[in-house]
């Protein structure tokens, strides 16, 4: 008789380092939800949850001084509480109370796929490998099953209601692990839809962002939109639902809105798409630079890239147009003004979620100025070098992202529509703005030929905004070779009517 064969799963190294300072408190606690599902699955965490049976807070609180870790309380009431650990092998730790067990714990819980556990008793270390086996699997939900089936499926009816934000991390899980949501969840999910305002926006915006951050988003975004999510999280959306735009557009503005994310993705992230509505070979034209991915993935707002940030723009950038929409007598479809509204439309937006500052001025910056790259020059003809120096002044930290929206949006306005060499045309002067700017970017810009106070002084006016102007028109005389010193540069404002002080 041959002998069995022992199914092991590989655990963090982190989740040792916790396991042994847990087996020296006299407390029952096992590993639980993201880490055991992560593992069987076979991907690698930072993140580990604990249920204790005890004061997780007490637990915590020791764990945070014994590694060396910052001791964070999530919630004293129901004994939650959060240890990071820092460094280059660091981790973070939540601990919570299972007083009634962990098989009450696993109860509570959302999905069954984060309803599995393991006694840290059965954890084992050998040669640093950190595992478990598969027959100490405290499974009571089946969870093991529906994580191999590919199945999303809720704990109980009550375990989405209780927490109505785990109606947003099903579609978040969904896009993660590619499950599909079990019928019944599917269906409780629509049914709870509207409980979702009643949750705090701070937490709506993580999962929003969460959601977004994951490859596929516009895929996500259409989940949220059938179960009834999207109009919760952003009402205003429902406004775009059949509007009908110009011929040159191939989709209605609701459809083109979530069209511009998977676009935005399909540029940023060639190599994770699938086949579109064009040729591959069309993507070959969009214009790079050196430093494109270390650019959009750097951390701009509320712990998130400006590639995820950028397709919150995309999501919005026509948030406007069923507001601003007319139509002549000749038949003649305008949304005249549509940009600026949008920015004051998607910042209210942003206000509402709990967005940070630097998040919302990025956004809203990119709503407003989504059009300008297309209308810098006519058709045909490349941006002047004056209103290349202009966009990057106006535009400033969102100048980069917004050209990339800007290819986003024409590529998604024109859709099936696109032709080879209109888009060629297209990406010829997004290059060319792009290249210029950043050249000027890497330029070591020179001291300014004057200042405030040498304007005040020499023109005797006083503070105020008019200061301000005058400086920028002296910089764009000297981008166009006009001015080269000092004294022609006072004397150049001297010549300048002041009307309009």
């Amino acid at each position: 008789m041959s002998p069995s064969i022992v199914e092991t799963f590989t655990l963090p190294s982190s989740a040792g380092i916790l396991a042994d300072f847990l087996l020296h408190q006299d407390v029952q606690a096992h590993f639980v939800g993201g880490v055991i599902r992560d593992s069987l699955l076979k991907i690698e965490t930072a993140d580990i949850d604990v249920a204790v049976e005890g004061n997780a807070l007490i637990i915590g609180k020791a764990a945070a001084s014994n590694l060396k870790g910052t001791y964070i309380e999530l919630d004293r009431d129901r004994g939650i509480c959060r240890v990071v650990v820092a460094g280059e092998k660091g981790f973070q730790a939540d601990f919570v109370s299972a007083n009634e067990g962990i098989k009450a714990d696993l109860a509570r819980r959302d999905f069954t796929i984060n309803s599995m556990a393991m006694d840290i008793e059965s954890v084992r270390t050998y040669e640093g490998k950190v595992s478990f086996t598969i027959s100490n699997l405290i499974d009571p939900l089946n969870g093991r099953s529906d994580l191999n089936s590919g199945k999303l499926r809720a704990v109980s009816s009550s375990s989405l209601s209780d927490d109505p934000v785990r109606l947003m991390r099903a579609v978040r899980l969904s896009s993660q692990y590619g499950l599909r949501l079990e019928d019944k969840t599917y269906d409780q999910i629509k049914n709870i839809a509207p409980k979702l305002k009643g949750i705090a926006p701070e937490r709506i915006r993580d999962e929003f962002l969460k959601t977004l951050s994951l490859r596929g988003a516009s895929d996500s975004i259409r989940l949220m939109d059938k179960l009834g999510l999207l109009e919760q999280i952003i009402p205003e959306i429902n406004q775009s639902r059949g509007v009908v735009q110009p011929k040159e557009h191939y989709w209605n503005v609701f459809e083109h809105l979530i069209e511009c994310v998977g676009q935005l993705e399909r540029i940023l992230q060639p190599q994770f798409q699938k086949s579109g509505h064009c040729q591959d070979d069309y993507l070959d034209l969009i214009p790079r630079f050196q430093g494109i991915e270390k650019h959009f993935n750097q951390e701009v707002g509320d712990g998130h890239t400006r590639l995820t940030v950028c397709k919150v723009a995309c999501l919005l950038h026509d948030i406007a147009k069923p507001a601003t929409k007319t139509v002549e007598p000749t038949g003649k479809i305008r949304f005249l003004g549509h940009h600026k509204e949008g920015a004051k439309m998607a910042e209210s937006i942003l206000k509402r979620l709990r967005f940070s500052g630097k998040s919302i001025l990025l956004i809203a910056d990119q709503v407003k100025h989504h059009l300008r790259p297309s209308q810098m020059a006519p058709v045909g003809e490349l941006p002047s070098d004056k209103a290349i120096s202009r966009y990057f002044r106006d535009v400033g930290n969102a100048s980069i992202d917004n050209l990339y929206l800007n290819l986003a949006d024409y590529m998604s306005a024109r859709g099936p529509l696109l032709g080879k060499s209109e888009w060629k045309q297209h990406c010829g002067v997004i290059n060319h703005i792009l290249s210029k700017g950043l050249h000027e970017k890497d330029s070591k810009k020179p001291p300014k030929l004057v200042t405030g106070h040498d304007i005040m002084c020499g023109l005797s006016l006083a503070p105020g905004p008019l200061i301000g102007q005058l400086l920028a028109e002296v910089e764009e005389a000297r981008s166009e070779g006009i001015l080269t010193n000092r004294e022609d540069a006072l004397e150049f404002l001297k010549m300048r009517p002041l009307s309009g002080e």
